[in-house]
């Protein structure tokens, strides 16, 4: 199971809230995954699913809220890999209509039905319920990377109307979001663990949570140790390109006759150099019984030498 369906899994089998908090949770289901048919017999309303725990759990809300019984069908399409979508259909006109107007989608008049796009004006008022419209928008059209490939959670809203609450519910948590579009989808994402965390917290993935916890740590531990890694194998070629040079010059005072005539303490270092080729200049600087500064010295007038013979 991939980190995206189970996060899902686990938002859809966290326990049932409040009326209100159940509502907005629906009301997100409602502009997610929602259609509403109006024929001779009433309106009718039917929510379209992936997965048979998130139809199960808009059947829930439903029978918590109406007292009213859903019903649930499955479809198979072949040519998809026999790939299963569900549905949750509500037949009874009654039911129907007050459910979409809860959400804020279809409100009566006497004049009639009006289509509205906004949400109830104290749906989103209370936290709890801002918590549950995101479970209800994410697991109705969101998904959230594999923490070991990338950090990204994602909310894909079919208009702006929708794509705005999920925007003002994240801003007024503080979490920074960024947006794009996607054929037809507007997408509003988030790309920074912290954040990530911060939210799957709020959606109550609180195992999930934990697993992304684990992939960080383990991620932080294998770039340090690369970090670490590359540091050693920079100063091995910074000590190697430094012993080579120090050789070849004095390979040239050898050639130039010159190396017999260096002051005692340079043809010391000299022969230290030559002796131990790929020694580090502490190395050579223990080898000579002086200190790293003084090693360093006498290879800098090694070079001198060796640039005046030339």
């Amino acid at each position: 199971m991939s980190f995206s369906l189970s996060v899902k899994q686990e938002v859809s089998s966290s326990p049932f809230s409040k009326e209100c908090c159940l509502r907005a949770e629906l009301a997100a289901f409602v502009r997610t995954n929602g259609s509403m048919e109006l024929g001779i017999g009433g309106i009718k309303v039917r929510f379209d699913v992936e997965r048979l725990d998130t139809a199960n759990r808009i059947y829930g809300i439903i029978n918590r809220l109406y007292k009213a019984d859903a019903q649930i069908d499955e479809k198979e399409y072949k040519r998809l890999g026999k790939k299963h979508t569900y549905s949750v259909k509500i037949g009874d006109p009654e039911t129907a209509e007050k459910l979409l107007n809860d959400a804020g989608v279809l409100l009566k008049d006497e004049d009639g039905y009006t289509m509205e796009t906004g949400l109830p004006r104290d749906m989103l008022k209370l936290t709890c319920c801002q918590k549950s419209y995101l479970k209800g928008a994410f697991q109705g059209s969101g998904s959230v990377s594999d923490p070991k490939k990338e950090y990204r959670l994602e909310f894909a809203s079919r208009d702006t109307d929708t794509d705005s609450h999920i925007q003002k519910i994240l801003h007024s948590m503080d979490i920074p979001f960024h947006t794009s579009v996607r054929r037809e989808w507007v997408i509003t994402y988030i790309s920074d663990a912290e954040n990530i965390i911060k939210l799957l917290a709020l959606m109550g993935a609180h195992r999930n949570l934990l697993d992304m916890e684990n992939v960080i740590v383990l991620k932080g531990i294998r770039n340090d140790i690369n970090r670490k890694v590359n540091l050693e194998t920079a100063n091995l070629k910074k000590i190697s390109t430094a012993s080579m040079q120090q050789i070849e010059a004095i390979n040239k005072l050898i050639e130039a006759g010159i190396y017999d005539k260096l002051p005692l303490k340079i043809r010391l270092a000299a022969d230290a150099r030559m002796e131990n080729k790929e020694a580090t200049l502490e190395e050579i600087a223990d080898i000579l019984d002086i200190s790293k500064s003084g090693a360093n010295h006498r290879m800098r007038k090694i070079a001198e030498y060796a640039q005046n013979c030339e």
